[in-house]
């Protein structure tokens, strides 16, 4: 069946009676003069094209309150204008709906110029099967609609009600505080496109815990400093397709303490968030994407200078679905921030932090994480890019043991990733890659790559690869003492690894230099023997490569503070520090080796003294 099309379901004898019940006067106005009606009202009663003009301070009080009832109430017009001017509903209030099976469209509702409509019951806007393109509008500074029951658009959970919506403008207001307020559109089909509007300074929807912000395509907007005030926001796991955006400078939506779910694609699929140019959204709780294995393909995107996502406590993305920090825009968790966590699926997840002042900040990140022991959680990835940010006490990348092929990569100059106790890589899983690369800074007090003897972490790499990249931090653990292999950093293309105190390469891990006409590698600045270790089975290596004509300086692949030759020298001897020079040209190869300065050690070579004397730079 088209669901554009009505459907005549109410016997003939039945309508009748409704009609000798129910009319009322095609056009009324009520101007300056209170009135009070006995039982239901009906503003187009099977009928179209009927008004209802309240103004000059007048009133109307009534029980359930109806505009367009009936498969032909359409185009039916109440206008509510005016300070003191009220509309007053001791019951319901429906907009294009009506008993089942019948249904109104382009039913309009207007509440300006400090106007007040009320309804002590549920409101209902395009609630009917088939309701659909009816709308209330609360316009100007002073106006207000009170819904003490839940005010929901496109309810119908299993019709079609389709572009019905909710605009607030100019300073109105609408505080509908019961549970369950919003943008419902339980449909599955993204045509129905319900829709609420909060448009300018003043403007306010207060609503009460579990806001639906849409299905079925449906949008919720906040601009030019709108605002929309409620407990937790719950999607239907019906619905799909949830859009939302706040744009502008103080445009804000802010969900308070104290529900257990906030954000969109909880449980639908290819949901939008947008936060731009200044807008701001505040989840006073948690914010979860991706619970189901249908809850894929949302995206969460902050961008613009001022844009700001703040979490309270935790952000948890799994199942395919993606975060965007860009331009400068801001998402702060105040607890842990996690790719991966998830029911069912885990895998897929993205977070990116791209532009210059573009932030990620939490106390915790985890990639790779997971609620289930027994369910993998693969190839999450993050990427801080083109002057993006990401900070955090901890960051852990794999952290469990079914954590597989996840990837933190900081990439460009500018782009910057701090972790101020801790990088845990591989913690317990296995194949986990941290990137620092093309010129990017990252930097954490202590750094481990597939630390946890427990597990045996395999195959986890740290790479620092390109000119100007370089990665600090006060202690490298490489490896473990108890099992796991192939746990490893390579540094490559003039990248360094700085290690302020102490480096341990355990058996069966490795730190791989390769390098091309640039000193880079690892670099050791603590002055002490102790300060590089190497286990029986680990391995350091350096290779010496050839990148155009080799410059006429010192070319080093490890540098150590102090002078430590002896060490080195021992460690070369015991076949745990080793080099390569194939690639460099046969007058070349016989220079490198172990020297000192006097203030450094070095491993390379100075390209215009035979054998291995070495300068500092």
């Amino acid at each position: 069946m088209n669901w554009h099309q009505k459907t005549r379901c109410i016997p003939a004898v039945l309508m009748a009676g409704m009609l000798a019940s129910f009319t009322q006067a095609a056009d009324v106005v009520i101007d300056g003069v209170a009135s009070n009606h006995v039982g239901d009202y009906y503003v187009g009663n099977d009928t179209a094209g009927n008004t209802l003009t309240i103004k000059g301070g007048g009133s109307l009080t009534n029980a359930n309150g109806y505009v367009g009832f009936g498969e032909n109430g359409d185009s039916n017009v109440v206008t509510v204008t005016g300070a003191g001017s009220a509309w007053t509903n001791n019951g319901v209030l429906h907009v294009g709906a009506g008993t089942s099976p019948t249904y109104g469209d382009y039913n309009t509702v207007f509440v300006s110029n400090g106007a007040t409509l009320y309804n002590s019951g549920l409101a209902l806007i395009g609630a009917g099967y088939f309701g659909s393109k009816n709308t209330v509008v609360v316009d100007g500074k002073g106006s207000l609609w009170t819904s003490v029951g839940a005010l929901q658009l496109g309810t119908s959970k299993y019709y079609y009600t389709y572009t019905n919506g909710l605009v607030i403008r100019n300073g109105g207001k609408v505080v509908s505080t019961a549970k369950y307020s919003g943008v419902w559109g339980y449909s599955t089909d993204v045509s129905c496109r319900n829709y609420a509007i909060i448009d300018g300074t003043g403007s306010l929807w207060r609503a009460g815990a579990g806001f639906g912000p849409g299905g079925g395509g449906g949008q919720l907007t906040i601009t030019n400093g709108g605002l929309l005030v409620c407990s937790d926001v719950y999607d239907t796991a019906d619905g799909v397709q949830v859009n939302a955006t706040v744009t502008g400078p103080g445009s804000c939506w802010s969900n308070t303490p104290g529900g257990n779910w906030d954000g969109l694609g909880i449980y639908c699929k290819n949901s939008r968030l947008l936060v731009a140019d200044g807008g701001r959204y505040y989840a006073g709780s948690s914010l979860r994407m991706g619970w189901l294995p249908s809850s894929c393909g949302n995206v969460y995107k902050v961008t613009g200078t001022g844009s700001v996502i703040q979490v309270a406590d935790t952000v948890t993305i799994g199942n395919r679905n993606t975060i965007l920090v860009e331009n400068g825009g801001c998402l702060t968790a105040g607890n842990l921030f996690a790719l991966g966590p998830n029911d069912t699926s885990n895998s897929l997840s993205r977070t990116e932090v791209t532009g210059a002042g573009s932030l990620l900040s939490a106390k915790v990140v985890f990639l790779g994480d997971t609620y289930r022991t027994y369910t993998y959680c693969e190839s999450n990835t993050f990427l801080v890019a083109d002057g993006g940010r990401l900070t955090c006490q901890q960051c852990t990348i794999g952290p469990r043991d079914n954590s597989y092929y996840n990837i933190g990569q900081v990439h460009g100059t500018g782009s910057t990733f701090v972790a101020s106790t801790a990088l845990y890589l591989g913690a317990r899983g296995a194949h986990n890659t941290f990137r620092v690369e093309d010129g990017a800074q990252a930097q954490a007090l202590l750094c481990e790559v597939g630390a946890d003897a427990a597990y045996a972490p395999t195959g986890n790499t740290l790479t620092v690869t390109g000119i100007g990249s370089v990665f600090s931090n006060v202690t490298l653990n490489v490896g473990n003492s108890s099992s796991g292999v192939g746990n490893g950093v390579l540094i490559a293309d003039g990248g360094c690894l700085m290690v302020g105190d102490a480096a341990n390469v355990y058996a069966n891990a490795f730190i791989t230099n390769v390098f091309k006409g640039v000193s880079s590698g690892l670099d050791i600045l603590k002055d002490n023997d102790n300060a590089l270790t190497i286990a029986d089975g680990g391995k350091v290596c350096l290779v010496f490569e050839k990148n155009g004509q080799v410059p006429d300086q010192f070319y080093w692949g490890l540098r150590w503070r102090g002078n430590h030759t002896n060490a080195l020298n021992n460690l070369v001897a015991a076949d745990k520090l080793v080099w390569d020079v194939v690639g460099l040209p046969v007058d070349m190869r016989n220079r490198v080796g172990v020297s000192c300065d006097g203030t450094y050690s070095y491993v390379g070579f100075y390209r215009a003294t035979t054998g291995t004397t070495l300068l500092v730079r």
